[in-house]
C-alpha cells in the first residue's frame, strides 16, 4: 500500500502545477506603446479579441521569444521598484529585443512616468 500511495503522490505533483513562478527575464527592456481605446482595435497579431483580455492590459513581444506565437494569450507580471502590473501577450514586437516588452500605455504607467520612457526590469510568467 505504501508504493501505491508513493506512486499516486508522485503522479500528483507532475500533474498538477506548482504555485511558484520562475523569472523568465531579468533586467529586460521595457517600453510602452498607445494603444489608444482597446474597444476600437479588435486583434493584435495573436489574433486574439481585445475586449476579451484576461488581465487588464496588454503587451507585445518579440516572436522570437514569442515561439511563433506560442506565447499569445499568456500572462505576465512585470516588477518595478516594488510595483507590479499583469498583462496579456496580445501582439508582436519586432524592435523589441529578446525577453524586452512593449506595455499598453496604462500598464507602463502604473510602474513609473512614461516620461521615462524605458524601464530594465524583471518579468515572469503568471496565470491569468
Amino acid at each position: 500500500m505504501s508504493t501505491l500511495t508513493t506512486l499516486l503522490t508522485t503522479l500528483l505533483h507532475l500533474l498538477i502545477p506548482t504555485t511558484t513562478t520562475a523569472y523568465a527575464a531579468d533586467n529586460a527592456r521595457i517600453t510602452f506603446y498607445d494603444n489608444q481605446d482597446a474597444s476600437n482595435i479588435n486583434f493584435g497579431a495573436c489574433e486574439q479579441p481585445l475586449g476579451t483580455l484576461a488581465a487588464p492590459f496588454g503587451a507585445a513581444m518579440s516572436f522570437a521569444d514569442n515561439g511563433n506565437k506560442q506565447a499569445c494569450g499568456k500572462c505576465i507580471e512585470v516588477h518595478y521598484q516594488g510595483k507590479g502590473v499583469k498583462v496579456q501577450v496580445v501582439d508582436k514586437c519586432s524592435a523589441c529585443p529578446q525577453n524586452g516588452l512593449d506595455l499598453w500605455k496604462g500598464a507602463f504607467e502604473t510602474l513609473a512616468s512614461p516620461d521615462v520612457g524605458v524601464l530594465y526590469t524583471d518579468w515572469e510568467w503568471v496565470g491569468c
